[in-house]
């Protein structure tokens, strides 16, 4: 095969629909078919993550292999695929990489955690997990399971399996989860798809607002008094390196008070008086300036539910 991987991917393919030993054969005596490309852009590893009766131990035999092997991916540059496709998958043995549409691997596994078998899709991701301790699964989860229950599925599978750590947290971006979840929630509504993609966003939001208090909070690490721990694991205290809350990050990008803002509010409530590192403003401000159709409902929500805020202005 060359570069574009035509050749040796759909030998991968071929292989992988027969069984497990003939992919096994194939990787063993030609790795390079693990970074080889079809048209749409997928690697071996999208198909095997994306098939439901591949084994675990597959997955696992491929991962260490692209590790193992140092294998980069072909002519990615020039297909103007995505973040992670044009160098070395070394790092995370490929269950990150991207294709044209911008999924990875670890993202089909995800979507498979609603089907009958999420059993194994679950056991799949922690075997990625065990191969790759960086990788952002809940990241990468937030878009691609098909309910928040799901969400929540996962959620749970983690917490009792690995625990849970500031990795869970952030992305490669240093981007918090919660964050990452109220991007997903500002969207325009104008039809029932979308109507059904801001419900999901909402849903994702209160789970993670729940489970930072339910789960977290009675993790070891809070008992034992690691406060700052504590703190972060909290998803609506988590600050970024800017100093910014996810509450300046909702008024900023418009979050309707409905949609996800609200619970926001709730969760922590003492960061209505909490001046933008950025910007300078106070959250019901950044909101003002949003200058989204639910801007003022918005604006009057944050003001009834902390009058303070007006007194905080006053003092600077």
């Amino acid at each position: 095969g060359n570069g574009n991987g035509n050749g040796n991917s759909n030998l991968g393919y071929e292989a992988m629909s027969t069984g497990g030993c003939p992919v096994n054969a194939l990787i063993q005596y030609y790795p390079n078919v693990l970074s080889t490309r079809d048209k749409s852009g997928n690697i071996l590893l999208h198909h095997a993550c994306n098939r439901g009766n591949i084994a675990v131990q597959l997955i696992a035999t491929m991962i260490d292999t692209s590790i193992r092997n140092n294998l980069h991916i072909g002519d990615c540059a020039n297909d103007h695929i995505g973040d992670n496709c044009d160098g070395n998958i070394n790092a995370h043995g490929g269950i990150m990489t991207t294709n044209r549409h911008n999924r990875t691997p670890l993202q089909n596994l995800c979507r498979s955690i609603d089907k009958k078998n999420n059993h194994m899709a679950l056991e799949k991701i922690l075997c990625c997990y065990q191969k790759c301790p960086n990788i952002p699964i809940l990241h990468s989860a937030l878009t691609s399971v098909s309910q928040p229950k799901y969400f929540k599925v996962l959620i749970e599978f983690l917490e009792n399996n690995v625990g849970v750590t500031y990795k869970h947290i952030r992305d490669f971006r240093n981007k918090g989860l919660l964050e990452a979840a109220i991007g997903n929630a500002c969207i325009d509504v104008n039809n029932s798809k979308q109507k059904q993609q801001l419900q999901h966003a909402r849903g994702i939001i209160q789970i993670l607002l729940h489970w930072s208090y339910d789960v977290l909070e009675t993790s070891t690490k809070c008992n034992d008094g690691d406060a700052e721990m504590c703190e972060v694991m909290k998803v609506s205290h988590y600050r970024d390196e800017k100093k910014r809350l996810p509450i300046h990050y909702a008024c900023e990008l418009g979050l309707s008070f409905h949609g996800g803002l609200e619970d926001i509010v709730k969760s922590n409530s003492s960061a209505l008086e909490d001046t933008d590192e950025v910007t300078g403003l106070l959250p019901f401000m950044l909101a003002a300036a949003a200058f989204t159709s639910a801007h003022t409902c918005v604006i009057y929500q944050l003001l009834r539910r902390n009058p303070n805020q007006i007194q905080t202005l006053r003092q600077r």
